[in-house]
């Protein structure tokens, strides 16, 4: 066999392991609870009035616990929140930097970041919980007994990061109604020279 006959039969070799590996990593995402969709939906985002953000009502006074009707079957069932996880047409409430101030200056939020423990560990905002957005549904034990009524903001890296959105979707899939996202993020935050923190507990 010639030099270049063997050159040939390599490149077909690895070729076929390019695809087979393609083919498989597409069944897998096909079934996985975790699949990241292959065609990106259109997010449909709206920006948040203050009026809409800081009402006072009986929901703000952590008094009254509000349970979504579907609490009890996702309770009993982990696996439902994934069989009901909303795809398409999601609409994310979107709140600025002084709106999230307020918020935490107020200390009416739940602050969630959505990125991984890594990034998290080298800064996060003050405050906040890590809650990886591809690993959400490990927390459902965790955030099932918090009221649905509590009022989350979600965070991730900036606009384009994914992770933000795929925890909003996880708990409003298990009844969360007040989600919001601060979508200039990480990165937002820092440009903005606020104060970071890398010292805070990372989980639940």
């Amino acid at each position: 066999m010639t030099a270049s006959s063997k050159r040939m039969t390599l490149v077909g070799e690895i070729a076929r392991v390019f695809i087979m590996a393609g083919l498989l990593a597409g069944v897998y995402n096909v079934f996985s609870t975790k699949s990241i969709p292959l065609i990106r939906t259109a997010a449909h985002n709206v920006a948040v009035s203050d009026s809409e953000l800081f009402a006072r009502g009986p929901a703000d006074s952590g008094r009254i616990r509000v349970i979504a009707p579907l609490h009890d079957r996702a309770l009993a069932r982990a696996d439902s929140a994934a069989i009901d996880s909303p795809r398409a047409e999601q609409v994310y409430r979107i709140i600025s930097l002084a709106q999230l101030n307020q918020l935490l200056r107020d200390g009416h939020v739940f602050l969630a970041d959505a990125r991984d423990s890594a990034a998290y560990r080298k800064g996060h905002i003050t405050g906040a919980r890590n809650i990886f957005g591809l690993d959400a549904d490990e927390h459902f034990a965790e955030l099932a007994p918090m009221p649905r009524d509590t009022l989350v903001v979600i965070y991730c890296n900036n606009p384009e990061c994914h992770l933000g959105r795929m925890l909003a979707e996880f708990m409003s899939a298990i009844g969360f109604k007040r989600l919001y996202l601060y979508d200039e993020g990480w990165d937002g935050w820092v440009k903005a020279r606020m104060a970071v923190d890398s010292a805070s507990p990372g989980r639940l």
